[in-house]
């Protein structure tokens, strides 16, 4: 029994001459991790403005390309509007799904705008040492992209369930309006 107590008293004042008494040995083992740390955020946050720098390139080149891809649709239905005007066929339908596509693509180019400009602030953070504003602008930047994705969904569907089967009507209408050609015997008296 008396083992136990000097035992147990043992453990307790090793314990304690630890606490108040810390070895160099401790302090070797329980090294300053904010190096390392500050250095493994430092390169994450390197590639991390990299990546977004490349993603406003890329944003700002491909949305002048698309903007023209879309706007050149818009032209060439309209070119074929004032072609079909005056020969008699019914554009009502297609002019509203046209004026609709137009409208869709006008939203997803202030969406993408948007996006390129969100992108853009997240610059004025220091990334890792923001204390969250950079992920918070990153977190917006991510929300604009999906709309400007559902913005291009949008315009795909008005372009397949409105614009084409209007078009595919006035295919239609041009076999009803074509001019047919009569033929008479001639009578002979």
């Amino acid at each position: 029994m008396v083992s136990t107590r000097f035992g147990g008293l043992f453990a307790f004042l090793a314990f304690v001459t630890l606490l108040v008494f810390p070895t160099t040995t401790l302090a070797t083992t329980d090294y300053d991790k904010t190096p390392l740390r500050d250095k493994v955020v430092e390169n994450s946050c390197e590639r991390i403005t990299e990546k977004i720098d490349n993603q406003i390139a890329r944003w700002e080149g491909n949305e002048s390309g698309k903007h023209k891809g879309y706007n050149g649709v818009v032209v060439s239905v309209q070119n074929m509007l004032k072609r079909l005007e005056g020969k008699g066929y019914d554009l009502t339908d297609l002019k509203v799904a046209l004026q609709n596509l137009n409208n869709a693509i006008l939203k997803r180019h202030e969406d993408a705008k948007v996006l390129i400009n969100l992108l853009k602030d997240t610059k004025q953070y220091a990334c890792g040492n923001s204390e969250g504003a950079f992920r918070d602008a990153l977190k917006k930047a991510q929300e604009q992209w999906r709309v400007v994705a559902a913005d291009t969904k949008e315009i795909r569907n008005i372009w397949q369930n409105q614009v084409r089967p209007e078009i595919r009507k006035l295919k239609e209408q041009k076999s009803l309006i074509s001019p047919t050609i009569v033929l008479t015997e001639d009578k002979e008296n």
